[in-house]
């Protein structure tokens, strides 16, 4: 006789798990439904005072459809037909999914419950409940603009997650990490997630419509993980590694270039003014606009904060370049001291400003201008080895006269991975490592974090920005 287990989904905050979990194991096995397939039910007399029937079934399957979506696992899928059960009763035979409008008995401070329940003879699942707190939080669909919203699909990831037997873990970007971004970040599965739903409910595919649903460090070509690209995508494919292959696991600098934008507030003097970014592990460039100001003893001006998740790390190239005539300076932290990693004060250098440092994770950057005249910026994240985005070659690959380019040259010392003349052998990250200023002045000082360091500023993005939990 099997025995029952009902297993809530709860935050262990001591816990720093960097790959996939299992909710708890039975004999070396995962937490598991059979045969990878999972049907749900919407309990429609507990919906959401935001957010119609409808909108929240097409979500949920959205969320359920992001964890099959890699071509390496077998996970299914269903939604069955409306249920009057309660999200809340782990005592029925239902798979319920619904919203708790009142009465939430698992304090504020937490956005949703799952509720597996599980053999414990070989952690089979065959019950799960799913409720949301509708009690102290507004459900949207998209980027939420106030402090009490949330967005939905983030959150039904993430708890869909659980769901199919996965606990907490900190990989960079995860959508299982333990708290909520406060973003609509956590809607995709990060290539962790994939190498654990294809571990506990693989498939012999292989496809892939991007690298999050490839294992990490396999890159997605052709629709395949780990596929070969053809003639006509080498060095087209915005990276700037000669396509000589995947870097290793964990490492930075492979894919098309990522480019994300500036969403204001983000001068980080409340909990929404902070802009946060799940990168994929490729060269990145922020955009943004600014303001000058400085009154010899602090900024002034517009602060710019993005924090921005990477999967990897590497050797980085930190470069920033504007429109104006203007003093910008930026500032790069890690999560592991109180000094910049890179930073650059423009006061004797001319755009572009660049630093390089060893970095990856999740990193915290402050982009700012002390003096001069408004404008524009693109701050953009360079993995070695560094150089210009794009195609390396000196022509198209289609181009009616091979000689000029790299890979088609009927020459090999006119090759890039051949030759001498590699441009990956120059310093084609050109440009003038900016001085900083110094001492004498008040605006001359390093901002630093708010509250002074990273370790105050990491406090402030886990209790101001990340204010909620979920489990």
């Amino acid at each position: 006789m099997r025995i029952l287990v009902l297993l809530l989904a709860l935050l262990v905050p001591t816990t720093v798990l960097a790959q996939p979990q299992p909710l708890t194991t039975c004999g070396g096995q995962w937490t598991a439904w059979n045969a990878g397939y999972t049907q749900w039910r919407q309990s429609t007399p507990f919906s959401s005072d935001d957010i119609s029937n409808g909108a929240a079934a097409a979500i949920f399957n959205d969320a359920f459809a992001e964890w099959s979506a890699p071509g390496c696992t077998d996970l299914v899928s269903s939604q069955g037909s409306d249920t009057n059960a309660s999200p809340m009763d782990s005592q029925d035979s239902v798979n319920a999914v619904g919203f708790v409008n009142s009465g939430w008995p698992y304090g504020q401070s937490t956005l949703a419950v799952t509720a597996p329940i599980y053999y414990t003879g070989d952690c089979e699942i065959f019950r799960s409940d799913m409720a949301f707190n509708g009690q102290d939080y507004d459900w949207v669909d998209g980027n939420p603009t106030q402090g009490w919203e949330v967005d939905l699909n983030s959150v039904a990831v993430h708890e869909f997650g659980h769901w199919i037997g996965f606990d907490h873990n900190a990989y960079p970007g995860s959508s299982l990490n333990p708290s909520y971004s406060g973003t609509t970040a956590e809607r995709t599965i990060t290539c962790s997630d994939t190498e654990g739903v294809c571990a506990v409910y693989p498939s012999n595919g292989n496809s892939c419509t991007a690298e999050r649903y490839c294992d990490c460090g396999v890159g997605c070509f052709d629709g395949l993980c780990g596929g070969t690209p053809g003639d006509d995508d080498d060095d087209d494919d915005d990276d700037d590694d000669d396509d000589d292959g995947a870097p290793p696991t964990g490492v930075c600098g492979s894919g098309a270039l990522q480019s994300i934008s500036e969403q204001e507030p983000n001068d980080w003097q409340g909990e929404e003014d902070i802009n946060t970014f799940q990168a994929s592990g490729a060269d990145l460039t922020f955009s943004g606009s600014f303001s000058c100001g400085n009154n010899g003893q602090a900024y002034t001006g517009d602060l710019d904060w993005v924090v921005i998740d990477f999967p990897c790390t590497g050797d980085a190239q930190f470069s920033l370049d504007w429109s104006s005539n203007a003093l910008l300076d930026f500032y790069v932290w890690g999560t592991d001291g109180d000094e910049a990693l890179a930073s650059v004060l423009s006061e004797t250098v001319d755009p572009p400003a660049i630093d390089t440092a060893v970095a990856g994770g999740r990193l915290y950057i402050l982009v700012t201008c002390w003096d001069g005249e408004s404008g524009s910026y693109d701050f953009t994240v360079d993995w070695a080895p560094f150089g210009e985005s794009g195609d390396d070659d000196d022509d198209d690959d289609d181009a009616t006269t091979p000689a000029p380019d790299d890979d088609d040259a009927t020459t090999p010392a006119a090759d890039d991975d051949d030759a001498s003349d590699d441009d990956d052998d120059d310093a084609d990250g050109g440009g003038q490592v900016g001085s900083v200023r110094g001492d004498g002045c008040g605006c001359n000082a390093e901002p630093g974090a708010p509250i002074g360091g990273v370790v105050a500023l990491l406090a402030l993005l886990v209790v101001a920005r990340r204010r909620a939990a979920w489990y």
